[in-house]
Order: C-alpha cells, then structure tokens, then sequence
C-alpha cells in the first residue's frame, strides 16, 4: 500500500467527516500537476518542501536534514500547561506537526490548520501523515473548508477554564509564504 492510500484510508477512518467534505477535491487532484508547492529530496533521502509565491521561493523545511530540523524547533516552546490547545497553521510534510505531538501532555489537543488544501493534498503522496490523522489529540482544518472547523474546533478545545493554555504556533516558513 502506498504512503497515498495509507493517508487516505486514515483520513476515512478517522477523520471521516472532514474526508467526506474534500473528498471530490482530493479525489480529482493530480500530484504532477505543475503546482507552487513542490516535494524535493533532501541530502539525506528524506524529503523536504518548499513554495513558491510572489516571485519568491520558501522552504518549509531545510533541505539537509528535515527531521533534525524539527526537533531542533520544538526545543524553543514547553507545554505544561493541562489540557493545552494549540493551534498550529502549516502541516507542510507534517514534521513539525509531529514534533510537537510528542511533547504536549496527554490531555492537550493540537488544530492543524492548512490554507492551503494543494498543500495537503500534495503531501498526501509523499509523507505519512498517519501518525496525526489517527491521534485523538489532533485535529485537521484544510483551506477554504476549514475555516468553519477551526471554529467548531477551539469551541470544543477552549473553554474559559483554559484559555490561557491556547497557543499559536506558524509552521517556519509559513509567516513568508502567506503574509496576507
């Protein structure tokens, strides 16, 4: 089964109403379709991403060691508080994502948030997001479809018991990419 249907199959069986709302989109999607976001190999076989907007290029990650990279990132922010929420904008190949999964507490929630669903579902062929999509502790908002979950979201995660544990972290590169 290749790393695409493994996603897939997750997405279903988790995360079955988001898949049922992009399913035709996802479905029609063609990972060779010349788009600004591309998937390239790093020097040490892994793979890295990088977008392209505005007549300028940005890495979502470094092009040597991605997952050295992200465990470099997450270092910076601690996560003691109980039953943190954080939201995080950029998935990109889900490294960071995935960093950060392993330090928070058992009784936090990550919101992933993607604007851009090309993104998602280009990294869809290439990593394995399946870590993520089946966690409990995880939620995933993807482009114009998501705006309304992350809504529906923080108000399932955040209450006034713990708002002051609501965090926000921009995947590196993202602040660049998508200034708007």
């Amino acid at each position: 089964m290749s790393i695409y249907e493994k996603n897939i199959e997750a997405l279903k069986q988790y995360m079955a109403k988001m898949y049922d709302r992009i399913e035709e989109d996802i479905t029609n999607f063609d990972k060779e379709k010349e788009t600004s976001y591309e998937v390239l190999e790093a020097r040490n076989g892994s793979l890295y991403s990088q977008y392209a907007a505005d007549g300028k290029c940005v890495r979502f990650n470094r092009n040597y060691n991605p997952e050295r990279e992200a465990a470099g990132w997450i270092k910076q922010y601690t996560f003691d508080d109980f039953k943190s929420t954080i939201v995080m904008f950029g998935i990109a190949g889900g490294y960071f994502a995935k960093e950060l999964l392993c330090i928070i507490n058992e009784s936090s929630n990550i919101i992933l948030v993607e604007p851009e669903k090309e993104i998602f579902y280009k990294s869809l062929h290439y990593y394995d997001m399946t870590d993520l999509i089946k966690s409990e502790r995880v939620s995933i908002a993807i482009g114009k479809i998501g705006e309304n979950l992350l809504a529906t979201f923080l108000g399932a995660y955040v209450y006034w018991t713990n708002v002051d544990s609501l965090k926000v972290l921009v995947h590196p590169g993202y602040e660049d990419a998508f200034a708007e």
